[in-house]
């Protein structure tokens, strides 16, 4: 990934945070609007993705570590479940249109 796909991803999972919070959620190469490939539901316990869907869901899973190693999300990483931590959500304060809690702002 390059630094201009890593900037959208990372621009993306954060508003998909902040629309989510509080609730944690997970993070994939749709959300951020890098694939729009479906699951093959051939088989209904374990869905199936291309080769191409894995590595961009690589990609975006080092992104959202990044995130969440910077102090930008809470969560784990064993389920790739997150919210947006105080800091995330003043980070996102920089963006139109994103209004943060009253106890968060200056």
């Amino acid at each position: 990934m390059d630094l201009m796909n890593f900037n959208d991803v990372v621009d993306n999972a954060l508003l998909a945070f902040y629309e989510s919070f509080p609730t944690p959620i997970n993070i994939d190469p749709k959300t951020v609007g890098l694939s729009q490939e479906e699951p093959n539901r051939s088989d209904i316990r374990r869905p199936s993705y291309s080769a191409e869907w894995h590595k961009l869901a690589d990609d975006v899973n080092h992104a959202i570590t990044w995130l969440h190693n910077e102090g930008y999300l809470h969560g784990t990483e064993s389920n790739m479940r997150f919210t947006l931590s105080a800091k995330g959500l003043i980070l996102l304060q920089q963006m139109k249109g994103v209004v943060i809690p009253r106890m968060l702002r200056d």
